[in-house]
């Protein structure tokens, strides 16, 4: 089956899917937050019993903030970057902003807009989900992101398989 869709990111579509790609690959940092708990406690141990170890207040307070900071990078801190820089990438580069025609065959994507056109293959793909949308990254350059709103039962369907081959890969 052929499926073909014509697409136009707007702003907003392209900052979660760039946010959720950055996610991806920036992995889980889950030592962040261990490092940071393990700060915050050693910190707030500091402002209470500093005295007792020579410890000064502004030194535990300065520690105490830097876990919280960490405690909080992962789940807070980071998704604001990602999503600044993925809006700032979107103004500032033209090619974020054409619509393309993506034409999904079984072992290839063509994509067809002003900038790029050619034949991606989607072996070299990885799956990447976002609120609303399903995206394709081959790479740093290359993305084919599909807005939910676009496909009807069967080629979500179709597309939901498309996406199936790809992550058993």
């Amino acid at each position: 089956m052929t499926l073909t869709f014509s697409v136009l990111l707007t702003r907003e579509e392209y900052v979660a899917y760039s946010a959720a790609l950055r996610a991806r690959r920036r992995g889980s940092m889950a030592w962040t937050t261990w490092l940071g708990a393990g700060l915050s406690a050693a910190g707030l141990v500091g402002l209470f019993f500093g005295g007792a170890i020579g410890l000064y207040p502004a030194v535990a307070a300065a520690v105490t903030a830097l876990g919280v900071a960490l405690v909080c990078f992962e789940g807070g801190i980071a998704p604001l970057f990602d999503r600044a820089a993925a809006g700032s990438e979107y103004d500032t580069r033209q090619q974020r902003r054409l619509a393309s025609v993506y034409t999904f065959t079984p072992d290839a994507v063509e994509v067809r807009n002003d900038w790029q056109q050619g034949a991606l293959p989607l072996e070299l793909a990885a799956v990447v989900r976002a609120p609303g949308l399903i995206g394709l990254s081959f790479g740093r350059e290359a993305d084919v992101v599909i807005p939910l709103r676009l496909l009807h039962d069967e080629s979500k369907t179709a597309m939901e398989k498309i996406c199936a081959g790809i992550e058993k890969k």
